[in-house]
């Protein structure tokens, strides 16, 4: 098994494919390798363009995220993939 790498963003215009931390897995989940993802129009791309507010940090983070919303960030939620 490869270590998962992920969308980090650097700066609001600075974004690396980097290693991600590690995912715990439980009872009730399944592990998915990704094949395809991209960044939304809307919430992803105020995330990786540095346009959250501060006052939206606690309401806008998301499971798994990493880093925070002051870069780098690894943020998304959204994927196609194989269930592994």
């Amino acid at each position: 098994m490869t270590k998962p790498v992920a969308l980090w963003h650097l700066s609001a215009w600075q974004s690396a494919l980097q290693p991600a931390g590690a995912v715990v897995y439980g009872e009730g989940y399944c592990r998915v390798r990704t094949l395809y993802s991209l960044v939304s129009t809307g919430t992803e791309r105020r995330v990786a363009l540095g346009q959250v507010p501060a006052a939206l940090y606690v309401d806008m983070q998301v499971p798994h995220m990493e880093g925070s919303f002051d870069f780098p960030v690894k943020y998304g939620y959204s994927l196609v993939g194989i269930v592994e």
